[in-house]
């Protein structure tokens, strides 16, 4: 049986959404009393009793919300404030990022290895993945993210990066359902042999020296609530310079909160959170005469290299999806980064999904002189419970030369 109740308020515009109602009150109401149907709001009556229903969107609110002795509020029109929101911070992070003066400890740490930017789908994106990565590359970028629907997740990369260097990365996750999510990582930056020359003999020594620079980590992530995720990494990272090494632990920590709506998420990490590294080995050793008057027995000493911090970075990120349609989807990626060695930096991504295979990106880092725009397609093929990715980036840069980036997903 229909519900009818009467409420003065002037209308101001019909809209899709209904209104909800509840008393502001105490009253009286009767079934004389009711004149308008309703259905499903919630209305509380002198009797302490809920009755459920909603008035018709032709009944609208006054400006302050009050409509006799009814407070009425609309659903949370979500999709309306987040067109009007999303513009404005991305404003506010350029002009933060523009404005701010240059950091002070420009170029002062090393490993500089742990920035180069791991998968192609990642690089294509501008590095704009914070709140974007929910596979096996979250374990570079954010280990709150490699909590996900699927089991097992795996990730194979390569990176011809410059001239004489390769960047190789290996990454592995396991869901463990209501236990959390656990995942393995590596990622080598090697370079091919140079020979050694000196000043006497430039056409070389017949020695031959190189260099490697090694991340190994292992991740741990789980759900506080049904929409957020914590996660931690524990690495070793270990730099060599022919004989010369330096190593050490470090950690990285990383929040995901997934909003709900348009698949919004907000997302944040601390990477590289450890001690000073510094360099030690046997070419550093060196015999020391005390006095140049008469000889003497030599003293074994070594040279003194300095400690050099580890590039500290915090990222903030959002994506959302502008389009989610049956056969095209798009989605936004925004993030800001913060360097203890560099200036800020706003990143931002745009992914395009086709048929739910194939996929179009592109970014662009604002703020950095050396990183032009990246892009990147892909290529997604499901064979039964099994996802196989394949993606390549192209990211151009003013002085260095251009790099792409190849890197295989599979998804079971």
């Amino acid at each position: 049986m229909s519900s009818y109740i009467r409420i003065k308020c002037s209308p101001i515009r019909s809209m899709r959404n209904n209104f909800m109602l509840q008393m502001a009150s105490p009253s009286v109401f009767g079934k004389e009393e009711l004149t308008k149907p309703v259905n499903r709001s919630k209305l509380i009556a002198e009797d302490g009793q809920s009755h459920e229903l909603r008035l018709p969107c032709s009944f609208a609110r006054t400006r302050d919300g009050v409509c006799n002795r009814f407070h009425c509020s609309a659903p949370p029109r979500t999709l309306r404030v987040g067109l009007f929101v999303i513009p404005r911070i991305i404003y506010i992070l350029l002009l933060a990022t523009f404005l701010h003066a240059q950091n002070a400890n420009l170029g002062t740490a090393g490993a500089q290895f742990l920035k180069i930017p791991i998968g192609a789908r990642s690089a294509a994106l501008g590095g704009a993945v914070t709140g974007m990565s929910q596979d096996a590359t979250a374990l570079f970028w954010n280990p709150a993210g490699i909590i996900h629907n699927h089991t097992h997740a795996l990730h194979v990369s390569h990176i011809p990066w410059i001239t004489f260097f390769e960047v190789n990365a290996l990454a592995y996750t396991l869901n463990l359902k209501e236990q959390g999510a656990i995942g393995m990582y590596a990622r080598a930056l090697a370079m091919e042999k140079l020979e050694i020359t000196t000043e006497y003999e430039p056409d070389g020594t017949g020695e031959f020296f190189d260099s490697q620079d090694l991340e190994m980590g292992v991740s741990y992530a789980r759900k506080l609530i049904d929409h957020f995720s914590f996660g931690v990494t524990v690495k070793f990272i270990r730099q060599r310079i022919w004989n010369e090494i330096a190593s050490g632990i470090a950690f990285d920590f990383g929040t995901h909160y997934n909003i709900g709506f348009q698949n919004a998420t907000i997302a944040m990490s601390l990477r590289n959170f450890g001690p000073d590294l510094k360099m030690d080995g046997p070419d550093l050793l060196v015999f020391y005469d005390s006095s140049d008057d008469f000889p003497n027995r030599l003293i074994p000493s070594n040279k003194n290299t300095e400690a050099y911090p580890l590039p500290l970075i915090f990222q903030f990120g959002m994506g959302i999806d502008l389009i989610k349609a049956q056969f095209f989807q798009s989605r936004l990626a925004v993030d800001v980064i913060h360097y203890n060695d560099n200036d800020e930096q706003v990143l931002m991504g745009l992914e395009s999904t086709i048929a739910q295979r194939f996929i179009v990106r592109g970014g662009y880092r604002f703020n950095q002189n050396e990183a032009q725009p990246s892009l990147g397609v892909g290529l997604h093929q499901r064979i039964e419970k099994m996802v196989i990715k394949l993606d390549y980036a192209f990211v151009m840069h003013e002085y260095l030369g251009d790099t792409r980036f190849l890197s295989l997903d599979i998804i079971f």
